[in-house]
């Protein structure tokens, strides 16, 4: 596949990697050339991976320690994983100070995700950081989005 998107390269992390749409983004994204970072609470059967952690997104500090490991700048943050919000927004918050003209893109099932995505937008942006989601769940969608071809996007909910 060519990366017209624009990901080549680019360190990429993907919550809920191991089915469902953070499978089907995770898969997509190593095709475009992304440096891909799994994180769920069980291995993804995925060839190309960069590293996998075995993380529970509701556990604060098991957060913190993944960070930590996965660390660096990180381009992309696709929080796929189905946790609830509070648990997203927390991953978000901590990943954002090691992003680097990135996104932040999340696959939503509730209008908090969206509220929230809408308010962080506008001082997100102010860091070179973009801010969206996609619900029902889509793995192209959520891909299109963090692309840096669609780097004036932000805040939107598709």
């Amino acid at each position: 596949m060519n990366d017209a998107l624009g990901y080549s390269g680019r360190r990429c992390i993907v919550t809920g990697a191991a089915s469902g749409v953070g499978e089907a983004t995770t898969r997509i994204l190593i095709d475009l050339g992304a440096e891909v970072h799994t994180v769920d609470v069980r291995k993804p059967d995925i060839s190309g991976i960069a590293s996998f952690s075995e993380t529970d997104l509701t556990d604060s500090e098991a957060i913190s320690r993944t960070v930590d490991a996965i660390g660096k700048v990180v381009n992309n943050l696709f929080n796929c994983a189905p946790v609830p919000a509070g648990a997203a927004r927390e991953l978000t918050e901590r990943v954002i100070p090691n992003m680097i003209d990135g996104a932040v893109i999340a696959s939503v099932a509730d209008d908090e995700i969206a509220r929230y995505t809408a308010s962080r937008s506008g001082e997100l942006v102010d860091l070179g950081i973009r801010i969206n989601c996609v619900g029902p769940d889509q793995a192209w969608p959520l891909v299109l989005l963090g692309s840096p071809r669609s780097s004036p996007v932000t805040g939107a909910c598709l």
